[in-house]
């Protein structure tokens, strides 16, 4: 509550107003005296830098201001950045879920139809047949 706020139309503290801060150039504007090291970044805020940022702003901007030492948890960063994002005159739209995720899901299904469709080992009671399959 001392460095940031994220209050509408809310007066910069320690560090900058947070308020519509996704999609935001990056160590830019807001009337707030940047870091070089994060004015140069480059970019805007989106999804994935915000979590590097949360995970170690040092690691992120070597240089910067920012004394905040990070966020370790991913979920306590996707936490704080859904906060933010609902603190926006427009939120941006939830990111999908990452993709190895998906392909690990999408693996596990085709080895299990895989596995079903797959021939008995020799000397195996034959697979018994359920009605309707």
């Amino acid at each position: 509550m001392a460095c940031h706020n994220a209050d509408k139309g809310g007066a910069n503290q320690l560090g900058p107003n947070l308020w519509g801060v996704l999609g935001e150039p990056i160590g830019q504007g807001k009337g707030f005296a940047f870091s070089d090291a994060l004015a140069k970044k480059g970019g805007n805020w989106d999804w994935d830098n915000l979590s590097q940022w949360l995970s170690s702003p040092k690691s992120f901007a070597p240089g910067t201001k920012m004394t905040f030492a990070g966020l370790g948890n991913p979920e306590d960063r996707a936490n704080v950045i859904a906060f933010l994002n609902s603190h926006s005159d427009a939120p941006k739209p939830l990111p999908a879920a990452p993709a190895a995720t998906a392909a690990k899901s999408d693996e596990g299904a085709k080895t299990a139809e895989d596995n079903a469709a797959a021939p008995a080992p020799a000397g195996a009671a034959p697979a018994e047949k359920k009605p309707g399959a």
